[in-house]
């Protein structure tokens, strides 16, 4: 047999290139006391991270939902539009009419577009009240119904 001494302790044997190996300082109570404040430190930074990134997650999160909420809008005020031009109205008159629900936006469409007729129609008809020769005395047949008075010129 031959004559083989172990390597000491914290040096790597010649011609091997593994590292040296470590043991542990004997003490058991550093080792606890050790390993507690690692661990404390450990869940104290897992706290901060985590408190750092659901800040950093809610902040992108309620970003996004801005963002897709106003891009909602913007597609609904779209389609508003559209349908203002479809019934030929203004485009100007989005803001009357904008709604989030389709069906109200239509009712209400509706209700202007007869707002607006009727109201063409009264001012029309005024006009024509104001602008038009209406004869005197009109009994439906154009002529003026004979007098039971006679004029004086008539004694």
């Amino acid at each position: 047999m031959s004559d083989v001494t172990p390597p000491e302790e914290g040096k790597p044997e010649e011609g091997n290139n593994t590292p040296p190996v470590v043991t542990p300082p004997k003490g058991d109570e550093n080792n606890a006391k050790m390993n507690e404040m690692i661990a404390l430190q450990m869940k104290t930074f897992q706290e901060n991270l985590m408190t750092q990134l659901n800040g950093e997650y809610t902040e992108k999160l309620n970003k996004l939902n801005d963002d897709n909420s106003e891009l909602e809008d913007k597609k609904q005020r779209l389609a508003v539009a559209e349908t203002l031009r479809a019934s030929n109205m203004d485009g100007g008159l989005i803001d009357f009419v904008f709604d989030k629900d389709p069906e109200i936006v239509k009712a209400k469409i509706k209700q202007l577009d007869d707002l607006i007729k009727l109201e063409a129609d009264r001012n029309v008809m005024a006009r024509f009240k104001a602008h038009s020769y209406i004869p005197p005395n009109d009994n439906g047949g154009g002529f003026s119904a004979p007098s039971k008075d006679k004029p004086k010129y008539f004694v």
